[in-house]
Order: C-alpha cells, then sequence, then structure tokens
C-alpha cells in the first residue's frame, strides 16, 4: 500500500532493487512558505479596506489605488532578487561558495540601492503616481498619503 504519490516507498519502488532514491522535497513542501506570504499579505490588503471603509469612497479608492501602486513597485523590485536567488542556489548546490558568496552579497547591495532609489525619488511622487490614475484631487491626496506611509 502506498503512502501517497509521492511517498518514499513509491520512490524505493522506482529507484529499483538494491538502489536508494535520493531524497527529494515535494511541491508542496517546497511552497507553503510562499502560499503563507501571499496569504498575509493578501490579508493586510483586507485590513486596510475593512480600516477605511466606513471612511467614504474617496478612502476606499485611495487604499486601492495606493495598493496598485505598492503592487507595482514591489513585482519591479522582486525582478532582481527573484534572479539572483537562483543563481545563489545554484552556486550552493554546487558547493561553489565563491560564488555563492558573491551573488548574496550581490544582492544585498541591489537590495540597499533599490530601497534607496525608490524612497529618495518615489516617496516624493508618491501622489503623482495616484494622480496617473485620473481621479479626484481627494482621492490623489489621501492615496499619497497612503503610498507615502
Amino acid at each position: 500500500m502506498s503512502d501517497g504519490p509521492g511517498s518514499e516507498s513509491e520512490r524505493e519502488e522506482r529507484a529499483g532493487p538494491g538502489t536508494t532514491a535520493p531524497a527529494t522535497l515535494g511541491v508542496w513542501d517546497l511552497a507553503w512558505p510562499t502560499i503563507v506570504s501571499f496569504g498575509a499579505q493578501t490579508f493586510v490588503r483586507f485590513a486596510d479596506f475593512a480600516m477605511v471603509g466606513g471612511l467614504g469612497p474617496d478612502a476606499l479608492a485611495a487604499v486601492g489605488l495606493g495598493g496598485q501602486v505598492y503592487w507595482l513597485v514591489q513585482s519591479l523590485v522582486n525582478l532582481a532578487p527573484t534572479g539572483l536567488a537562483a543563481i545563489l542556489a545554484r552556486a550552493w548546490g554546487a558547493r561553489d561558495f565563491a560564488e555563492a558568496d558573491l551573488a548574496l552579497r550581490q544582492s544585498l547591495l541591489m537590495g540597499t540601492l533599490m530601497a534607496a532609489f525608490i524612497t529618495l525619488v518615489g516617496l516624493p511622487f508618491s501622489e503623482g503616481l495616484i494622480r496617473i490614475y485620473g481621479v479626484d484631487e481627494g482621492v490623489v491626496r489621501l492615496g499619497g498619503d497612503y503610498v507615502y506611509w
């Protein structure tokens, strides 16, 4: 009887007699931290809407558009670290610790530079980023404050 599709007994059967199957992680073992992370981010967005829901449609629009700006920046900022994580993982798996160290240092430097750039260039223009959506000035002001803080 099988313990499941990716169970240890099935891996041993596929490996053949006298051999041992390599230890592997299943998809869910690898994915659950990401699933929890995205769930937490979704909950924060829900909490933002719940907190301002009674303040009126301008406040709800400001939080919604501010969230759009946040996710746009978030998606752009995640491009480089995702690639660097792959390089780091490959170097670590190959036991090339010098390259892994270099990739880690580059990712820390790149993250610091991106954070500084977004802080110095993005935050002063937070209202302008909301204004792009063509909404009323009240929404622009509230959305700019939401993005800024």
